[in-house]
């Protein structure tokens, strides 16, 4: 199988080079690189030791004949909504892992999946995934009245969405479970509390991959679920895993959860 990673450069881009170069079923990889990086010579070195890897250029000639031959797109970059339109155009499978996307942008990446099978998720990590089903279960068992809950997230100094991606999932979580509209608190936390509201605690620094915790407090107890990432492998091993389970899979927008078979 053919796997194209646009954003080939970056952090992500080249996690999920190391990845397809270790799975046995994909036997090809194009990397795209960002317009920013026209430097070919840094470019060949970047691929330096990825055998299976070669550049390309021209997203549509590449998506429509990744799509000839039943491959894939994978994008973690700024510009995912722009690619998933041209993959919609040509009928390629898209795995989509960026996060930041306002509603309407949300809205629209899923009307790509009108014309492709089409996989989001904020977060790939299999560990998330039962992370947020676990969250949603435990919201829909503590009473809202008595329980309030709240979801601290940590990431490295260079990311730009706040909350993450994947905390706002772990909050939509929490709505699923309680059956009600969740108020986030991603500001100003001064003054009482309001029952049944859902408090978002950002902090940034360093080259911290990903931490999330998740926290139910009552008057004499609380319970505390969370999960760390240590590498940017585990994200691209969910990716890459969702690119493969796409190859038969009809048009349609699909989560992690579809592809990990779980409970939503």
């Amino acid at each position: 199988m053919r796997v194209v990673i646009i954003g080939a450069g970056g952090r992500m881009g080249q996690a999920l080079l190391r990845e397809a170069e270790q799975d046995s079923v994909i036997d090809e990889s194009l990397a795209i690189f960002s317009p920013r990086q026209t430097d070919l010579k840094r470019n060949e070195f970047l691929l330096r030791d990825f055998g299976k890897a070669r550049i390309a250029s021209g997203v549509e000639e590449v998506l429509r004949a990744t799509s000839s031959i039943g491959g894939a797109v994978i994008d973690f970059t700024p510009a995912a909504l722009e690619h998933a339109r041209i993959a919609r155009a040509c009928g390629c499978a898209f795995v989509c892992g960026t996060t930041g996307f306002s509603t309407s942008e949300m809205s629209a990446l899923r009307d790509c999946a009108s014309g492709c099978a089409l996989v989001y998720a904020a977060n790939f990590s299999l560990g998330i995934a039962l992370l947020s089903s676990l969250v949603e279960n435990a919201a829909r068992v503590l009473p809202s009245l008595r329980y309030d809950a709240e979801i601290m997230e940590m990431h490295h100094r260079e990311k730009k969405d706040s909350p993450s991606g994947t905390a706002l999932r772990l909050g939509a979580a929490i709505t699923a479970g309680r059956g009600c509209a969740v108020v986030e608190s991603k500001g100003d936390r001064s003054g009482v509390r309001k029952s049944g509201d859902v408090g978002y605690g950002v902090l940034r620094g360093g080259s911290i991959v990903g931490e999330h915790r998740v926290m139910f407090a009552g008057e004499y107890e609380r319970l505390t679920l969370s999960h760390e990432s240590y590498s940017r492998a585990v994200f691209a091993e969910g990716a890459l895993a969702s690119a493969l389970w796409l190859r038969d899979k009809a048009t349609g927008f699909y989560t992690i959860n579809d592809v990990l078979s779980l409970q939503p």
